[in-house]
């Protein structure tokens, strides 16, 4: 009886056999206790209840292609947490070498420091200790990551296709589990309190996940009874963000009569809603024109004062626009951290110079720029102006010889900035490739 398919085709038979002799089919009232029949029907019930159970327990703890598997024991959780003192995220269990092939950055080895010793506030939305994940293939995507993001920031993660920004997200969000370390989302573990995690989050990812045949509104109307909005406030709530995001007026067209720039600020959208604590957004404006992505922009600047924001993007402009601090990733690991002031000063080589000048001028002031400053390279030539990149030079000195000279050789006008966040980004990519490329050949 055990066997739920034997239990059931025993009853069959039971059944079929009184109905065919002399005996009367069977009614109800024949099923009494100590009947074959009854004890068939009751055998089935215990199964389906007992069969029912082992899917909900091997659903949550068997691997899958996504979503973070719970622990075999899980169900003894809340007598573990009564009776034993609950580890701290920086525990032994989860500490671990970082990849020693590459020097570390002093600002990401205080970092590093800082969430090993648990100097961070309980309030602050994101901390990731030592989270790495590396695939079956023995790929090692993100290497020991470590990180503290403070409430009412935005954070830009920047990196190469393959750098393991999007690896990174996935595993804050509970699509795929870190192979070892933790973080704190919210104040959750990912590693044991995802679902929780989930509640506390917006997500919009890097590409657009809506139904075509629902409005705007339903979009919002859906997520927002999944993160659990009273209902009598959900859809005062709905048109809120929908004001916000400039669709208000578009509430209630379909998503596949949308623009690109308006199913992506619906997305936008969705990742706000219940008032999440850190909302994470994958390269939000990637392909969309220059006033779609300066309307995304104002979205996230308004957005970031009442959560903390995590966000991967390719633009340069878009992270020194938007981000309070920006990290950069290289073969998995964070390579740098700081404001965008703080990354040009300490990774900037030189300054650009800009100058202007008459077309006949021309060869005078090329000649006064080579002759002033050693090593210069031109990096940009356009009618009547010219873009120099002057290494290893102060600005005293710049200006010095400029207010000085420039006149008599021609030259117009003047300016002189720091190099780009572009530049820095590139540099440090290169570097990194270049002494990873070292390590693997020795």
């Amino acid at each position: 009886m055990v066997w739920a398919q034997f239990g059931f085709t025993r009853g069959v038979f039971l059944m079929n056999y009184a109905c065919s002799t002399s005996y009367a089919c069977y009614s109800h009232v024949q099923l009494v206790p100590g009947d074959e029949l009854l004890t068939c029907i009751i055998s089935l019930f215990i199964c389906g209840v007992v069969y029912f159970i082992l899917y909900l327990y091997f659903d949550a703890v068997l691997p899958q292609e996504y979503g973070v598997p719970k622990h075999p024991l899980f169900f003894l959780k809340p007598l573990w947490d009564c009776c034993c003192k609950k580890q701290d995220i920086n525990d032994a269990e989860h500490s671990f070498l970082i990849d020693s092939n590459l020097e570390e950055d002093d600002d990401v080895a205080n970092i590093r420091s800082l969430v090993k010793k648990r100097k961070f506030s309980d309030e602050d939305p994101l901390v990731l200790d030592e989270l790495r994940k590396v695939y079956a293939d023995g790929k090692i995507a993100v290497k020991n990551f470590c990180l503290d993001v403070k409430k009412n920031t935005c954070f830009g993660l920047l990196g190469e296709n393959g750098a393991g920004k999007t690896t990174t997200i996935s595993m804050l969000t509970g699509m795929f589990p870190p192979t070892s370390g933790t973080a704190l989302v919210g104040s959750y573990d990912i590693t044991s309190e995802i679902e929780m995690v989930q509640l506390v989050i917006g997500l919009c990812p890097q590409f657009d996940i809506l139904w075509d045949d629902l409005t705007c509104l339903e979009h919002m109307l859906f997520y927002s009874r999944i993160k659990g909005i009273d209902p009598n406030e959900e859809m005062d709530h709905a048109k809120q963000i929908l004001r916000e995001v400039g669709l208000y007026d578009a509430r209630h067209r379909n998503a596949v009569n949308l623009s690109g720039g308006m199913r992506r600020r619906l997305s936008l959208a969705i990742s706000l809603v219940g008032k999440s604590r850190i909302t994470f957004l994958d390269e939000p404006t990637t392909g969309l024109d220059p006033a779609s992505r300066r309307h995304i922009w104002t979205i996230i600047a308004r957005g970031k004062r009442d959560r903390a924001i995590i966000l991967t993007t390719h633009s340069m402009d878009e992270a020194e626009t938007l981000c309070n601090n920006i990290g950069i990733m290289a073969h998995g690991a964070l390579r740098c951290i700081g404001s965008a002031q703080h990354l040009k000063s300490r990774f900037g080589e030189g300054y650009l110079l800009t100058l202007s000048y008459q077309i006949e001028n021309k060869k005078s002031a090329t000649k006064f720029i080579k002759s002033q400053f050693q090593g210069a390279v031109r990096t940009a030539r356009f009618r009547g102006t010219d873009q120099y990149k002057i290494p290893n030079c102060k600005v005293s000195q710049v200006f010095l010889i400029m207010e000085n000279e420039y006149e008599k050789v021609g030259i117009k006008d003047w300016s002189i900035s720091q190099m780009g966040l572009e530049s820095i980004f590139q540099r440090i990519v290169k570097e990194t490739n270049e002494k990873e490329n070292k390590v693997e050949e020795q």
